[in-house]
């Protein structure tokens, strides 16, 4: 069950980048793994994988499903998006989220982050030891994108 979006103030916060690292250790707390919403925003570069968990919103679409990605999160959620390094998309799309969220005058306890490094950094720092964390990894996508 989705909690309800209270319309009473407005996110206080602006967006922030999270590590890799932490990322993986709010994975792995069960008081915070609960409450994480990744949201991966590569267009056909999402094939050979992504983190286990997160949901993919395309960015070529992204501003046409914002609204409904800001019910299907709910409240009192850490919102991590990300690309494949988070330097266009990933950061586009978190401010267009973290925008519209001010624009509906939704105050719903969310905090929006940026994965660090995107995806790529994610799968050569945290990959390899906890392969748990990957979900249909490709390795052959890999070695024809280097």
């Amino acid at each position: 069950e989705i909690p309800e979006l209270r319309r009473d103030s407005m996110p206080t916060k602006s967006v922030t980048f999270i590590t890799p690292q932490e990322l993986l250790d709010w994975k792995d707390d069960p008081s915070k793994s609960e409450r994480i919403a990744i949201v991966d925003v590569r267009d056909e570069d999402f094939a050979g994988g992504h983190i286990t968990g997160a949901v993919n919103v395309p960015s070529l679409e992204f501003s046409n499903r914002v609204d409904e990605l800001i019910e299907s999160i709910g409240s009192d959620k850490h919102v991590v998006f990300h690309c494949m390094y988070s330097k266009q998309r990933g950061p586009m799309c978190a401010s267009r989220f973290f925008d519209r969220l001010k624009e509906r005058k939704l105050h719903s306890n969310l905090e929006v982050y940026v994965l660090q490094g995107g995806f790529g950094t994610f799968v050569k720092q945290i990959g390899s030891s906890r392969p748990d964390m990957i979900t249909d990894y490709d390795p052959e996508v890999w070695e024809e994108s280097n």
